[in-house]
C-alpha cells in the first residue's frame, strides 16, 4: 500500500505559545530585578541623595552601625583595613573603593575609615548612597 502525503499534513510552527513563554520569562526577569537585595547581604541604611550614581566595580568596604568592616565579604579589623586596601591597589592601582557606611555611623569612625583607605593608597573613594524617595504629601 502506498500512502500519499497531502498537503494539510505539513508540520506548522505556532508562535502563539512561544511569545506566551517569553513573556512570562520576561515578566519574571523584570519582577526579580527589582527585588534585589544589597549584594554583601548586610543590612545597611544608607544615607539618602538625590543625585545617586550606582558604582558596581572596585573593592566595596561595608560598614555596619555596629562597626563591622566587610571588605568584600571579609570581615576586618580597623587595623587590618590599611593592608587590605594596599594590596588591591598594588595589583591594580585604578581600583575604586566603595564605602557603603550605615547613616547611623559617628562622623569620627568614618573619619578613620578614610583615613585607613588613604594610608593604604585609595584616593579614588566613591561614597555610596541610596537615591531620595520623594516624599508623599
Amino acid at each position: 500500500m502506498f500512502y500519499t502525503r497531502s498537503k494539510s499534513d505539513d508540520v506548522r510552527f505556532e508562535m502563539t505559545p512561544l511569545l506566551d513563554i517569553i513573556f512570562i520569562l520576561l515578566i519574571f526577569f523584570a519582577v526579580s530585578t527589582t527585588l534585589i537585595t544589597n549584594k554583601d547581604g548586610l543590612k545597611l541604611d544608607l544615607p539618602q541623595a538625590t543625585s545617586v550614581v550606582k558604582e558596581e566595580k572596585g573593592l566595596t568596604i561595608s560598614v555596619t552601625k555596629t562597626k563591622t568592616i566587610m571588605v568584600d565579604k571579609q570581615e576586618v579589623k580597623l587595623d587590618n583595613l590599611q593592608q587590605f586596601v594596599k594590596q588591591k591597589i598594588d595589583q591594580d592601582n585604578q581600583t575604586k573603593i566603595i564605602l557603603n557606611a550605615d547613616r547611623n555611623l559617628a562622623y569620627y569612625f568614618i573619619v578613620e575609615i578614610l583615613d585607613q583607605i588613604r594610608l593604604g593608597g585609595g584616593l579614588n573613594i566613591i561614597l555610596q548612597a541610596e537615591k531620595k524617595r520623594p516624599k508623599n504629601g
